[in-house]
């Protein structure tokens, strides 16, 4: 999918390679992603930029009194939820249910300012907004919406990782 692809690009990775990969595609990505060793022409990777964390551990740490183990079983049910969150959302949008969308995007702001994915939290807060009072579906939801699939990926992609950010939050 797409979103993958994004989610790889997002999480720092220089390329992505869908399955099932071809030798050729596989030999391509290499040839083009590692330095020359021929001539005196060479590759030189370009340094990775930083790039702002898409989960601020020590914020939501702080919202939760510095209880680890806390943070560990609140990103753990965030990552059930955030990682549905676009099926959910497509499913109330499909049946028209705006209110149930815009209750949606509302929970999806408050769990990601919660584990300090402030990015995604202010996109949902968008959203939210969108869908106005009472809840329509509207012209405006569709970049809102598109805010927030970006917003995501890279919260899905570190919550994938929540196992090992738990551990490290214990730790």
């Amino acid at each position: 999918f797409a979103s993958d692809a994004q989610a790889s690009l997002a999480a720092g990775c220089d390329a992505h390679l869908s399955k099932p990969v071809s030798k050729a595609t596989l030999m391509t990505a290499l040839a083009t992603l590692r330095p020359s060793s021929v001539g005196t022409a060479r590759h030189t990777p370009t340094p990775p930029q930083p790039r702002a964390a898409a989960l601020d551990d020590a914020s939501a740490l702080a919202r939760m009194d510095g209880d680890r183990a806390m943070y560990g079983r609140v990103l753990q049910h965030a990552a059930v939820f955030i990682t549905d969150w676009p099926n959910s959302q497509d499913r109330a949008l499909a049946a028209g249910d705006a209110e149930q969308a815009q209750r949606l995007a509302h929970d999806l702001k408050s769990i990601a300012a919660t584990i300090g994915a402030q990015p995604l939290a202010q996109a949902a807060h968008v959203l939210e907004q969108a869908f106005g009072r009472p809840p329509r579906l509207s012209p405006q939801l569709p970049a809102a919406r598109e805010q927030v699939d970006t917003a995501i990926a890279p919260v899905i992609v570190e919550l994938s990782r929540a196992d090992a950010r738990t551990d490290a939050a214990c730790a």
